[in-house]
């Protein structure tokens, strides 16, 4: 009798045995699953960051070369009308010349 309560002790413990090794399988399962899915969200989540952060950086160089070429801009035109105000008295006297030479050419290659 101690025989046979021996061996069905064995077969309850390795039945039990069976039992939580698959219990402990799908366990691994669910957390191998579950993991799967929070690196997959937080892969998705990276990439949304990293695009925004990607495009936030490309709107504020463009800012900055826009506001970079204004400047220029702006300092180039000021430079023009400096120039065209400290040149403006010549135009007259450069005009005036101009036109007698092309005067003097022009009646030189007629005859």
């Amino acid at each position: 009798m101690a025989r046979l309560n021996v061996a069905t002790e064995i077969k309850k413990s390795e039945e039990d045995a069976k039992h939580l090794l698959q219990e402990a399988r799908e366990e691994a399962r669910r957390i191998l699953t579950s993991s799967k899915t929070q690196a997959e969200e937080i892969e998705k989540t990276a990439r949304q960051e990293a695009r925004l952060h990607y495009r936030n950086s490309i709107q504020q160089a463009e800012t900055q070369a826009e506001n970079a070429a204004n400047t220029i801009l702006g300092k180039g035109k000021k430079e023009a009308e400096a120039f065209v105000s400290k040149n403006e008295s010549r135009v007259g006297a450069v005009a005036k010349w101009i036109a007698e030479e092309v005067m003097a050419r022009y009646d030189s290659s007629r005859g």
